[in-house]
């Protein structure tokens, strides 16, 4: 509710021992919004375009913080109307799925791509990619 996304019930936890506070000298605390940096289609089967445009499409009802900044950036990009989605499901942990023009999708974690058996080197090449730079 306050734009505050903490990742892991460890990070609070961690918080609760805090006895000192220390900022940078103009006092400026990152604002915590999440943004889509980088688009990658993995098959070839799909563009970045259209990607986006499933994802937010996903994502549309959702109020998940990154859900809405995938959303966002669609919207930002181009026109982005949502698709419709049938069967939309939250996974809890993990993501979404839901049927877009009669196919099955699921967007999520890292661990949705290993639970869908489509994580393989490709894939964590890319991860590691994103990682490495912050992502």
């Amino acid at each position: 509710r306050r734009g505050i996304l903490v990742k892991g019930g460890a990070f609070l936890e961690a918080a609760g021992r805090v006895r000192a506070l220390a900022l940078d000298k103009t006092g400026t605390l990152t604002a915590g919004r999440p943004q889509v940096t980088d688009v990658v289609p993995l098959d070839g089967g799909h563009g970045e375009e259209d990607l986006l445009h499933l994802a937010a499409s996903l994502n549309a009802a959702s109020e998940h913080p990154i859900a809405a900044a995938i959303v966002a950036d669609c919207a930002r990009r181009h026109a982005c109307d949502p698709l419709p989605v049938a069967a939309f499901e939250a996974l809890v942990g993990r993501g979404v799925a839901g049927t877009v023009d009669g196919a099955r999708l699921f967007l999520g974690n890292h661990r949705l791509t290993e639970e869908n058996r489509v994580c393989g080197p490709h894939v964590e090449s890319v991860l590691d990619r994103l990682h490495a730079e912050g992502k």
